[in-house]
């Protein structure tokens, strides 16, 4: 066996993760059997790509099968560009790990696309002058007939749409992965620990991406309802981590569609019971008096908790808890409440308990009006049919 000549890694082959565990001891077995197949590449006497054909290799102490970059139109015209193009496609990555890669190349991309933006620009231009379309007027020039079509930057491929092209993502993944970049950018710490456990797929893009925005959205809100969101966001995640559900009072995207109404009705958003949406919050904080909105806010409390109130009835009496009431019609109500009054009121005021402290007369009167009262419900009753009590309780004497 010869020993492996010693190379060192090109600083643009770190992008990628070396294999490890299972993945590598199986590269190990594979080149024991085979050989090595593929050359490892180098570029400026390192190693561009092929790190872990490399350390198999040295594992097994046999001469290194090496070959030079070079720029070619099927893997990239940039070092970079080939290094993802060699690999995307033979390792098994996640799209956060496809995203983050592409992130890489977005510049050289860029540059190459403005590049061929310019290009097609001059070209056509050059092309309308010599057809006459086109003429100069000093430093400038103009298109004499107006219903050519000069083209567009929008005419052309987007940078998001051929980075995606090489790493195998769809373009909305590259955006995406932008936005989440710039807020890391920021010295956001939360946003950068879910983008890691998105590339170790702990998580999604979209979760992550999702996240970065919000921070974006509480971060222009006024100080009312920037305080508010992130409490409820806090809550959230609480009760995630409890393994329970928590509804948000607000959230980031609601404060954001009522940041430019007046105080008073934001806070009613956040803390009244009412349930306040966005379009009745639009709605309130169209009334010129703060006084008569607050009045507005209370009455639709009052007709929420009605609202509940009816529901918890409805499922009380759907589960048996409550037994339904007879129902009459509107005017043999207004009777029986008329009659149950004139009862009530006669049962509270002619008691003996009530005749204490007046004097004898007074007292004997009032006794006398009593069984009066009583034997003239006692023949009511009897013409109605019903049974009358035959013994009658003395209340007093006369």
């Amino acid at each position: 066996m010869t020993e492996t000549k010693q190379y060192l890694f090109h600083e643009l082959s770190s992008y990628l993760p070396l294999l490890e565990g299972e993945e590598f001891d199986d590269l190990v077995e594979d080149i024991k059997q085979h050989g090595q197949i593929e050359p490892v590449t180098l570029y400026e006497g390192k190693i561009l790509d092929g790190r872990n054909r490399y350390r198999a290799c040295k594992i097994l102490k046999q001469e290194l099968i090496i070959r030079e970059w070079k720029p070619s139109k099927a893997t990239g015209s940039t070092p970079l560009q080939y290094v993802i193009s060699e690999n995307i496609m033979r390792r098994h990555l996640n799209a956060a790990q496809k995203t983050e890669i592409g992130l890489l190349l977005y510049d050289e991309i860029a540059k190459q696309v403005e590049e061929e933006r310019r290009k097609k620009q001059s070209e056509t231009m050059k092309e309308q002058y010599r057809k006459g379309e086109r003429e100069s007027i000093g430093i400038g020039s103009i298109i004499k007939d107006k219903s050519i079509i000069t083209p567009k930057k929008d005419d052309w491929t987007s940078t998001a749409k051929q980075v995606a092209q090489k790493v195998r993502v769809k373009p909305d993944m590259i955006k995406r992965g932008k936005k989440i970049k710039e807020v890391i950018a920021k010295d956001d710490k939360e946003i950068e620990e879910m983008w890691e456990d998105a590339k170790r797929g702990e998580t999604t893009v979209g979760a992550v991406y999702k996240e970065a925005l919000e921070k974006e959205i509480i971060e222009e809100l006024p100080p009312d309802l920037k305080e508010e969101v992130k409490k409820e966001k806090a809550k959230v995640k609480k009760a995630k981590k409890e393994k329970s559900t928590y509804k948000p009072k607000i959230t980031a995207r609601k404060a954001q569609a009522i940041k430019d109404l007046p105080k008073d009705v934001r806070k009613a958003v956040v803390h009244s019971k009412a349930e306040i949406t966005i379009e009745e919050a639009e709605a309130i904080a169209e009334i010129p008096s703060e006084i008569l909105r607050k009045q507005e806010i209370v009455e639709r409390e009052r007709a929420k908790e009605r609202q509940l109130s009816e529901v918890k009835k409805k499922k009380d009496l759907a589960e048996g808890k409550i037994i339904p009431k007879p129902k009459f019609f509107d005017k043999d109500v207004s009777k029986i409440e008329t009659v149950r009054s004139i009862c009530k009121n006669a049962v509270e005021t002619l008691t003996i308990a009530g005749l204490e402290g007046y004097g004898d007369l007074a007292r004997k009167e009032c006794i006398k009006m009593m069984k009066i009262l009583f034997e003239h419900l006692r023949k009511e009753l009897k013409k109605a049919g019903e049974v009358a009590p035959k013994k009658v309780i003395e209340i007093g004497t006369d």
